[in-house]
């Protein structure tokens, strides 16, 4: 048996297409499963990290937030002593985690001082730790957080908090407000966590020192630990080797880190688990193929090696060899069909022998003619073939051979019902008859004779007459119009549903925009509420602080007419402001059916008003110059939008960036017919990185962003505007560019793009 045997290929195609896959399937798939548990194993433990982080930022933030209320709702800065100190017991009394509090002037003196676990006394030169906090949130001018400490005494951990009180007459910090908070209820926070096998949670100070564990004596040894960074496998706080997760939070200055710990050996387990099993499957496929290779070999194999050792007997002259395989599958329809080709062949021989020496007697005559006669037809872009009365082929060019994988020897001479498809041939059975009876023939047709796909093709049959005018055949022409037809079919498809197309995606694009409009709206009314939060800020405070003077005179005894009608004329004027900010508010977003004829001043000076409370409380500048006189038609509040969203991004930037000095600029200026708006800020400009994307759908850069502002502000500039936006880099910070045709592009009728 030869190394090319039947046997010898099926070997080897076994193990190229059964053994060698399954192996390569099994091991990726193995992989697969290991890399996969562990990377699910990891993200759970970093969801975890992140979740914690968030509690821990939310739990002491919370603090932040109750000394702000303090000094917002109270007017802290303008009470006297006793009032600063009742209303800092109201809230050392509610806050259970606070143990003291204590306000320091802008000196450094104690003003008020109160403990739960000692005796304090006010106007006292303030302790180190108060001083440092002092200067820290007197120069920032924001929250400061301390260190965690530890208490000599209880070896408790501690921690300060301290906030610049603001005169709001002056704006100027005029002491801080300060609380020492115990650490110790985080651990609850860490305790009540359901936490897995081998899994540990525990939260770092900025000195890598562990503030927070399930066991408190970690914490009251003040452990240290220092994750790698970016190592998801390192020895862990256990002194094992672990999977480490974490997630940092920065408050006031000091940051904490969320560790998220689990054993390398636990974790692992549900991994290996994997391979176990895929290993497993791997080997019982591999019996599987084993045992059906064998199955083949018998049963295929043998009878094909019969075949063969017969055809070959034949190949050596041998046309009484017969094949004796036997069985009604399809080997042995192949041996039946094997025996019944060689009783046809020895007939076939037979005939042949006696045609020979006619047909050397015609080819003698015709072998030059037909020499021309292949070289024309040949190199022509068609298929031709030439017929005798009998239907067998004289001459067939090169491409109709290649048509039907027959070389070209072959086919002449042969009936066209042995060289046509049985479909094909029966289709042009009759074009021949008619030919051969004199009359020209011609048809269009679609086949996928030779081709990946069907091919339509043109031709005719044309007689062909001796000298004497008696017809001895014929010739048929075909030429390939596949492109022309296929065109003419696209061209009536296209046709047919272009309009359908066109209507079905104009209503898709239409309702995409009306989906990003709506989510639009609901960010510019979430901005809405931010602004008139600060612009009710200053009146509300206002108004307390007149209502206390009303309950003053009336307690003193100067309670009059004179008193009582200055108060409700001055609560009234404030009600009416806040009343008039919430007017100002929902007229600016309140959508216009209509376009009209509008300044583009008032246009912008009613967006930057919309946000001027903000930009104060934040201490960020905002410069307008806008030519006078500048109109347009369209909707005001619409322009208006995209000035208040790119005023509201600049603002953004700055406080993200933390600019030293916020500043905001915009400009409105006129050139010829078209209108030029700049709305510049000093936050140090947009990466080039991301910058091609800023005008994308449901792109942003912001945590919290909608990713939807900056598209919408092109679609109004660009459909509704006719215009165009763009931005630059400063150097300093970002220039964003609007500008639009003053001329009456739309009829004033026009609905607004804005939705109700």
């Amino acid at each position: 048996m030869t190394g090319h045997s039947l046997r010898n290929r099926l070997i080897a195609a076994f193990v190229g297409l059964a053994l060698i896959p399954l192996l390569v399937a099994g091991g990726l798939l193995g992989w697969h499963t290991y890399t996969l548990h562990i990377s699910d194993s990891y993200a759970r433990q970093q969801q975890l990290a992140q979740r914690v982080a968030v509690e821990l930022n939310a739990f002491l933030q919370r603090f932040e937030l109750r000394l702000e209320d303090v000094d917002n709702l109270s007017n802290f800065a303008e009470l006297n002593q006793a009032g600063q100190s009742q209303v800092l017991s109201r809230l050392l009394a509610k806050q259970h985690a606070l143990r003291e509090i204590w306000y320091l002037d802008a000196q450094g003196r104690e003003r008020v001082h109160l403990s739960r676990v000692r005796i304090t006394a006010n106007d006292m030169a303030a302790e180190p730790a108060q001083q440092e906090l002092l200067k820290a949130a007197l120069h920032g001018s924001r929250v400061i957080f301390g260190p965690i400490h530890y208490d000599a005494g209880s070896g408790e951990p501690l921690m300060h908090i301290a906030m610049p009180v603001i005169d709001p007459n002056h704006g100027k910090a005029v002491g801080v407000l300060g609380t020492q908070v115990r650490v110790k209820a985080i651990w609850a926070l860490v305790a009540a966590l359901k936490t897995g096998a081998g899994e540990a949670v525990y939260i770092l100070d900025a000195q890598q020192r562990v503030i927070a564990h399930r066991n408190p004596s970690i914490v009251l040894r003040e452990t240290r630990f220092q994750p790698i960074p970016d190592q998801e496998r390192q020895v862990g706080l256990s002194g094992q080797e672990a999977f480490i997760a974490s997630h940092t939070i920065q408050l006031g200055g000091q940051s904490f880190t969320v560790v998220v710990e689990r054993t390398t050996a636990v974790a692992l387990v549900p991994a290996l688990t994997g391979l176990k099993i895929v290993g497993a499957v791997t080997v019982i496929a591999l019996a599987i193929a084993l045992a059906l290779f064998y199955a083949a070999v018998r049963h295929i194999v043998v009878p094909i090696q019969e075949v063969a050792a017969a055809a070959r007997a034949i190949r050596d002259g041998n046309l009484d060899r017969r094949v004796s395989v036997g069985g009604s599958d399809e080997i042995g329809d192949l041996a039946t069909a094997f025996n019944s080709m060689t009783t046809q062949l020895r007939a076939t021989l037979e005939k042949l022998q006696d045609e020979v020496h006619e047909r050397q007697q015609a080819e003698n005559s015709l072998a030059e003619n037909r020499q021309i006669l292949r070289t024309l037809i040949d190199n022509v872009a068609m298929w031709i073939s030439y017929f005798d009365t009998n239907g067998r082929y004289i001459v067939a060019n090169q491409r109709y051979a290649d048509t039907f994988g027959i070389p070209p020897e072959r086919i002449e001479g042969s009936h066209f019902s042995a060289v046509l498809p049985a479909a094909l041939a029966q289709a042009h059975a009759p074009y021949i008859a008619r030919c051969l009876n004199g009359e020209a023939v011609t048809f269009e047709e679609a086949s996928d004779v030779g081709a990946a796909q069907p091919i339509y093709t043109t031709g005719t049959y044309v007689p062909v007459r001796n000298s004497e005018g008696a017809i001895i055949g014929g010739v048929v022409a075909v030429a390939d119009i596949s492109d022309l037809k296929q065109a003419e079919i696209a061209l009536k498809e296209l046709n047919t549903t272009l309009e359908q197309r066109v209507h079905q995606q104009t209503e898709e694009n239409l309702l995409k925009e009306r989906l990003l409009l709506q989510q639009s709206r609901h960010a510019a009314m979430g901005e809405m509420i931010s602004a008139i939060a600060h612009q009710w800020r200053q009146p509300l405070n206002a108004l307390a602080l007149t209502l206390a003077n009303l309950k003053d005179s009336f307690e003193f005894g100067e309670l009059d007419q004179a008193v009582m009608d200055d108060s409700m004329s001055t609560g009234n004027r404030l009600i009416q402001k806040m009343s008039t900010t919430i007017d100002d508010f929902r007229n600016f977003f309140r959508p216009h059916q209509f376009k009209e004829k509008f300044q583009v001043e008032s246009a912008i000076r009613d967006a930057a008003k919309l946000v001027e409370a903000s930009l104060n409380n934040n201490h960020i500048e905002l410069l307008l110059d806008c030519a006078e006189g500048i109109e347009t038609y369209g909707a005001a509040n619409e322009l208006g939008q995209v000035v208040l969203n790119l005023i509201v991004n600049a603002k953004d930037a700055s406080l993200e960036r933390k600019i030293a000095a916020p500043r905001i600029a915009v400009c409105l200026r006129r050139s010829g017919e078209e209108a030029a708006i700049t709305v510049e800020d000093n936050a140090g400009g947009i990466d080039p990185q991301v910058g091609e994307r800023i005008f994308e759908p449901y792109f942003t850069t912001k945590a919290m962003g909608t990713g939807i502002g900056l598209y919408m502000a092109r679609i109004i500039v660009e459909r509704h505007l006719h215009g165009h936006i763009a931005f630059s880099n400063t150097g300093a910070g970002v220039r964003f560019t609007i500008a639009f045709p003053l001329t009456q592009a739309e009829a004033a009728s026009e609905k607004s793009v804005l939705p109700e």
